[in-house]
């Protein structure tokens, strides 16, 4: 699965790459839009701050936003929960040798 997570602002390129995800993920802070205030601009509709282009409340109650995060840190969390779904039974914690043994194995000067 293709997840994508939406932080901050998320315009044109941007969001069309989200868009071709399997499930979105996006902060409350994110803003996701086909075109930014540059293009709004552009096409003759004025001045519109980044901020007033689909925020990502509005998104997901739209169906563009699958999961909705508080911040970055419940994002990746989000994240992270959703791809263990696929991931499958993990094995047993595997146990290594003393690492510290490997510290003599080169020796400090190396030119000798």
């Amino acid at each position: 699965p293709l997840v994508g997570v939406a932080s901050g602002f998320c315009f044109a390129g941007n969001a069309a790459l989200l868009g071709m995800c399997d499930v979105v993920i996006a902060t409350e802070g994110a803003n996701i839009g086909m075109a930014g205030p540059a293009m709004v601009a552009g096409g003759g509709l004025g001045q519109v701050a980044a901020s007033a282009i689909g925020p990502s409340a509005e998104q997901a109650r739209n169906g563009v936003v699958d999961l909705l995060a508080a911040d970055d840190a419940e994002a990746t969390a989000l994240a992270r929960r959703y791809l263990g779904f696929f991931q499958g039974p993990l094995p047993p914690p595997a146990t290594f040798a003393d690492q510290r043994l490997l510290r003599a194995a080169v020796p400090e000067n190396r030119k000798r």
